[in-house]
């Protein structure tokens, strides 16, 4: 390569990167798919709308092991976002799930998942977003043969996380 074919190549990757984060800075809106997990535990496929001020994600989960059974999972989640970083966002909002599981042997439950939770996003890339959560998860489980609530708080271990592409 010559100096200025590497001059040329280092100027249009500048603007590349600039162009990249003024467009992650002053709002973005699409769609994007990934895969999230809740503070309670949920984990799952995701599909994101984000409309810049706040993003939408819907979750849908399937497990189905032979001999224990089948499990389905489904749920929302809706974050406002407090502050908008070149690269990155910083979002509070909260979420509710259900899943329902239909062992071979025994009777089928439903649990209700609710969090309260702050989101950071990191955007790797334009179109990719690292996120991780933490908050409050409560579960409010079904059942008459031992069925159990739980309670988490974020901390140390109850930090998730999940990554998404957007289609911008």
């Amino acid at each position: 390569m010559t100096m200025k074919t590497t001059l040329a190549v280092a100027l249009v990757t500048g603007l590349v990167s600039l162009t990249s984060a003024a467009h992650a800075q002053e709002g973005r809106s699409g769609v994007g798919v990934g895969a999230e997990i809740t503070n309670t535990g949920l984990t799952g496929g995701t599909f994101v709308y984000d409309a810049g001020q706040f993003h939408i994600d819907a979750l849908l989960a399937l497990r189905n092991v032979e001999d224990q059974g089948t499990a389905i999972g489904v749920g929302g989640r809706f974050f406002f976002v407090l502050h908008r970083g070149q690269s990155a966002d910083f979002s509070i909002g909260g979420g509710l799930g259900f899943v329902h599981e239909n062992p071979e042997a025994g009777d089928s439950t439903t649990d209700i998942h609710l969090e309260g939770a702050a989101q950071i996003r990191a955007f790797l890339a334009p179109s990719v977003a690292f996120s991780t959560s933490l908050g409050l998860g409560i579960v409010l489980a079904d059942g008459e043969d031992g069925g159990r609530d739980i309670i988490t708080l974020g901390g140390h271990t109850i930090v998730n996380a999940g990554i998404t592409y957007f289609f911008w």
